[in-house]
């Protein structure tokens, strides 16, 4: 079977300007005998447009700046095209590749806008059995999960149905090589993706579960418990001799130590939950749940 070629042609729509009297800058896909067209979102000033070598000429500001977004764009179209053939051989066409570049599918929205509504959900549910902690946490993710998309596929969005081992695999990599992330840290990462593509799949966007088979790799470590000559040293230290923060810290480590309460549980304690009863004051809370 003959190969498909790629081609990738920037050409300037010059019949429509701005008022800034710039054009927008189009581009044109085959891949084999299938061809789209579509806009680079970006635009420039028609003088400065080299028909025959489809960029600005010149060195000015716009120039460099525009030229390099055409070159970062040619990159993400020759990177999304090589990974669709490894998926799916010659049977790809100019629109997914497209698709894969713009985060865009047409039967099929993106991972951050199925990560917003599911994070819309999971924030109904804070108070009743959610946390107002863990929200706080999956929003993070959104955050680096956005990053993680411009920096390796140069994309605002990426098909939900395109995240697949390879995808995970990515991500895991950009998380311990790009951002340096601990193991435990980037598996809580992992776990978040896992739940938003569990929940895709439960609601039929997706056909399969990408994460089937997938073992996200976490440090277990050995547990260490503190002494009561260590517990004792805590409870010595001067307190001229600790900071505010350092103050708070320690006491409120102690106060789990003697209570039993978590973290969590701390931090969401009230007067509320403080009974008075049989000359004694105990704690009444239900556990939370992240």
């Amino acid at each position: 079977m003959k190969e498909k070629t790629l081609k990738l042609l920037f050409y300037l729509k010059r019949g429509a300007k701005s008022k800034a009297g710039k054009s927008p800058i189009m581009a044109r896909l085959s891949v084999g005998r299938t061809m789209v067209q579509f806009s680079c979102k970006t635009a420039c000033s028609p003088s400065l447009w080299d028909s025959r070598k489809h960029r600005l000429v010149g060195k000015s500001a716009e120039a460099v700046a525009v030229n390099a977004e055409l070159d970062s764009l040619q990159v993400s179209v020759c990177r999304a095209y090589e990974d669709l053939r490894k998926k799916e051989g010659e049977a790809v066409t100019a629109e997914e590749v497209k698709a894969l570049v713009l985060g865009l599918q047409s039967d099929c929205q993106g991972l951050l806008y199925h990560l917003e509504e599911y994070l819309a959900r999971f924030r109904e549910r804070v108070g009743v059995d959610r946390s107002e902690r863990r929200y706080k946490f999956l929003r993070v993710f959104r955050g680096h999960l956005e990053a993680f998309l411009r920096h390796r596929y140069r994309v605002s969005d990426f098909p939900v149905r395109k995240a697949g081992r390879t995808f995970i695999e990515d991500l895991e990599a950009y998380f311990a090589q790009e951002k340096a992330f601990k193991l435990n840290t980037t598996a809580g990462y992992l776990t978040v993706l896992a739940s938003l593509l569990k929940d895709s799949y439960k609601r039929r966007v997706i056909d399969t579960y990408p994460f089937m088979g997938y073992s996200i790799r976490w440090d277990v470590g050995t547990p260490r418990y503190i002494t009561k000559d260590e517990l004792r040293r805590i409870i010595d230290l001067d307190d001229s001799q600790l900071g505010s923060y350092e103050l708070v810290s320690r006491d409120m480590f102690l106060f789990s130590c003697f209570t039993g309460l978590s973290y969590t549980d701390i931090y969401h304690l009230t007067a509320e939950h403080l009974i008075e009863e049989g000359g004694m004051t105990w704690i009444r809370k239900p556990r939370v749940k992240t």
